[in-house]
């Protein structure tokens, strides 16, 4: 697992472990995180439907603490996804999906 900081987010990609083995990783480091935004980047992976949503519990999770959990995928039907999840195809849309849910949790909504 590679892990970015940045000043208000992760980005934390896998490197060479599968998808399961990457979450799994994530979830162990999970309390590492809680401070900052989450963007997991997973453009290299190029994973399956079912291996994003698995991804679902520490998206709830990481929103229910008030911040933003983005998954980064490219080359990948956003129709068929789990409208729960913050899908994206590039860093940049991640980058203004944050920005966003950080003015709206700013408002109060």
């Amino acid at each position: 697992m590679k892990v970015q900081p940045n000043e208000n987010e992760y980005i934390i990609s896998p490197e060479a472990e599968s998808i399961s083995q990457f979450l799994q990783q994530l979830e162990a480091a999970y309390s590492d995180f809680l401070s900052k935004n989450i963007i997991v980047d997973l453009t290299t992976a190029q994973p399956t439907l079912k291996e994003v949503e698995l991804f679902q519990s520490i998206h709830d999770q990481h929103i229910a603490n008030h911040k933003s959990f983005v998954i980064v995928v490219d080359g990948f039907d956003f129709n068929e996804a789990t409208e729960g999840l913050n899908l994206v195809p590039t860093l940049q849309e991640a980058y203004d999906v944050i920005e966003i849910d950080e003015i709206q949790r700013d408002l109060g909504f």
